[in-house]
């Protein structure tokens, strides 16, 4: 069991008796009662393969795996980097070499001596490229939304440069090579054209699992076919020429070696004893890991378990107060993301900006919308954090926008003319100054969050450029799924039918009416005048993530929670120019360092928030209803025939760049969905 079963696999054991199982991230192992050893999931180190034998135990490690036999000895399998899988006692297995392609490249770039297609698993099946494609072979196609996967495991020991190409067998494809770590500590994008029908990248790779994304960016290909080229540098003085199935040489074990008698003229032969291998060195950033690791401030380098622990404050956590190992895999996805590498970067965490200032007085006024994560977690650990790292020089006063009579609306204007110095700019509330940014909440669109997640990475530039008309941008809060706050159960589309439900944007406004439903607006309630809606009858349900609506304590006044609907986008804490003008640039750098470490610490605990939101609603006493499978069927196509089309209306015309570009060539492409000339919306695949 367990929630990453849809990916890997690795919860889904082969009928049989076992005697004992060992779990790790991506697949599980166990020992039959024969004594052989059967392994599921995903292997892409050969951690998953094990070898003939009778087995006492076996225990599974993130990239290897290694057992007990019955006569007692030890053998593992799988990345063997650090010499992870080589037992005491045991010869290091030698370094296998990469062996020349069976069908020489007729179009690869010069030098390019290593081979790869797309259609044969069996090429380099074992070695320091291992693995295969993940889906079929690509075929001719006149979409523009497909994309194929290698993932594969380098091998040794240092890092190396490695250079990839990609050729297209259509000349006038327009591709795109992408390259991130799996499991690693640097997760990368990568995305260099060498020009149409070919792109490339050469770059420095330390060892680990790394997937190969290739796709392309045509509106029409005549064939959707290509090869890949791999060059990597040995660093041997010479490669010996094997055949393509060769298996590496083993070394004979010292005692195997016979002894010879010397000849009376030949001096005794003098074996040198092998160096032993050296220790890598630990990175300054993978120190800073582990000294931060188990709680508030720990970040994400390869390791999980180094994010577990306990949360800025107990509410934010589990009942113990706690971010959990089974919450933070359920959410891999983020810290696996180029986003997530990219705030590491900001926060120069390694490296932070030293203070120079000195008796600087600075009082920002920050409105964010309510006080709950992640708004909250901007006072309990954003605030702190900067007032000790400034000596106090640089304080963000918090208030919520009910505290300063902020509807939500306004905050664009309030930015950019200094009436606020500082606010949370929520797309849903901006809508009418600013449509175009509601593409970051198009309610019904995602049917997960990852797939929201990775689609608001692709466009947080395109956010960036509209907002900074208003001010500077200093982190972001990264959002949870909505549910509905209900007075009666909502069970079908049929119930939902009909009922009077606040929203808090036009996007959602406009799904809620998709629906069947009716939508009202909420900016017209405040939070006191919203609760005796809800608790009168004027409203049946009211719209908001589970935190916020448990916060509000609208538990008090319905007895059911509907939903969710999926969300994990973003809104962005904008500062005004002129205020921001007016701090010496070395506080700048640290507020922005401080900011960044505050999101970090943000995602952090989004692993666990949905949860422990609704779990509280729960415990408060109202029942969870989910989404049925015909509300969500339906909830996507209120999203094609109702959200789309009216925030295109908003925006003005289908032929705007937020559509054009962002939409249709950055979420289209994700969601598999293309927005006409004439505002329609159709499927891609």
């Amino acid at each position: 069991w367990g929630g990453s079963n849809s990916n890997y696999g690795q919860a889904q054991p082969p009928e049989g008796e076992f005697s004992s199982v060992s779990g790790a991230m991506s697949h599980t192992c166990g020992v039959r009662t024969d004594g052989s050893v059967v392994c599921w999931g995903v292997g892409g180190a050969g951690q998953a393969d094990p070898p003939e034998g009778e087995f006492a135990s076996v225990a599974a490690g993130e990239y290897h795996t290694c057992g007990a036999k019955t006569d007692g000895s030890t053998v593992c399998w799988g990345n063997n980097a650090h010499g992870r899988a080589t037992p005491p006692g045991a010869m290091a297995v030698a370094e296998p070499t990469l062996a020349p392609a069976t069908t020489p490249a007729t179009t690869a770039s010069p030098g390019r001596s290593r081979f790869i297609d797309p259609c044969n698993n069996e090429i380099y099946a074992v070695g320091m490229f291992a693995g295969g494609w993940k889906g079929p072979c690509p075929s001719h196609t006149n979409s523009a939304s497909l994309a194929h996967y290698y993932l594969f495991n380098l091998d040794f020991q240092t890092p190396r440069i490695v250079t990839i190409d990609v050729v297209a067998h259509s000349p006038d494809a327009d591709i795109e090579l992408l390259l991130f770590q799996v499991y690693g500590n640097s997760a990368m994008v990568v995305d260099e054209d060498y020009g149409t029908g070919q792109a490339g990248i050469e770059i420095l790779l330390r060892p680990g699992i790394y997937n190969i994304e290739v796709a392309t960016r045509s509106k029409r290909l005549s064939s959707w076919s290509f090869n890949l080229y791999f060059d990597l540098p040995d660093t041997a003085a010479a490669t010996p020429t094997a055949a393509p199935t060769a298996a590496p040489t083993i070394a004979p074990a010292p005692t195997a070696v016979p002894t010879l008698a010397p000849t009376p003229t030949a001096a005794p032969v003098v074996r040198p004893t092998p160096a032993p291998t050296p220790t890598p060195a630990i990175s300054p950033l993978e120190k800073y890991a582990a000294e931060h690791a188990g709680g508030p401030g720990a970040i994400y380098v390869g390791d999980l378990n180094q994010l577990v622990g306990p949360s800025p404050k107990d509410e934010y956590g589990d009942s113990l107060g706690n971010v959990t190992l089974s919450a933070l895999q359920d959410h891999l996805w983020i810290y696996e993301s180029d986003y997530y590498q990219s705030l590491i970067e900001k926060s120069n965490l390694t490296n932070p900006t030293e203070m120079i200032s000195t008796w600087e007085s600075i009082n920002i006024q920050l409105a964010c919308m309510n006080r709950a994560l992640p708004c909250e977690l901007l006072e309990t650990y954003f605030v702190p954090n900067l007032l000790q790292r400034t000596n106090e020089q640089v304080n963000f006063r918090f208030y919520s926008f009910s505290e300063l009579g902020l509807a939500g609306p306004d905050t664009l204007d309030l930015i950019e003319t200094g009436t606020v110095e500082s606010a949370t700019i929520y797309s849903g509330y901006v809508a009418g100054e600013l449509p175009h940014v509601e593409i970051l909440n198009l309610w019904g669109l995602y049917p997960s969050r990852e797939q929201e997640f990775k689609a608001m990475q692709s466009i947080t530039e395109d956010i960036e450029e509209l907002v900074s008309w208003y001010g500077v941008k200093m982190n972001r809060n990264w959002g949870n799924d909505q549910f509905f706050f209900c007075k009666t159960p909502v069970r079908s589309v049929e119930d939902f039918s009909g009922l009077n439900i606040g929203s808090h944007g036009p996007a959602l406004s406009d799904w809620i009416n998709g629906m069947g439903a009716k939508a009202h607006d909420q900016f017209r309630f405040s939070s006191l005048e919203l609760y005796r809606a809800l608790e009168d009858g004027t409203l049946d349900c009211a719209a908001s993530w589970a935190g916020a609506g448990y916060a509000e304590r609208w538990y008090e006044v319905v007895d059911y929670i509907i939903g969710p609907l999926p969300s994990f986008s973003f809104s962005t804490n904008l500062i005004n120019g002129d205020a921001w003008r007016r701090i010496p640039s070395d506080l700048q750098q640290i507020i922005l360092e401080e900011a960044a470490k505050s999101e970090l610490e943000a995602l952090r605990l989004a692993a666990i928030q949905n949860e422990i939101g609704l779990q509280r609603n729960i415990d408060a006493g109202m029942e969870f209803i989910p989404f049925s499978d015909e509300m969500n069927r339906r909830s996507l196509e209120s999203a094609m025939n109702s959200v789309i089309p009216n925030w295109i209306d908003r925006v003005g015309d289908p032929d705007h760049p937020i559509v054009t570009e962002t939409f249709n060539q950055q979420i289209g492409r994700i969601v598999g969905l293309r927005i006409q000339r004439n505002g329609e919306v159709i499927r891609t695949n």
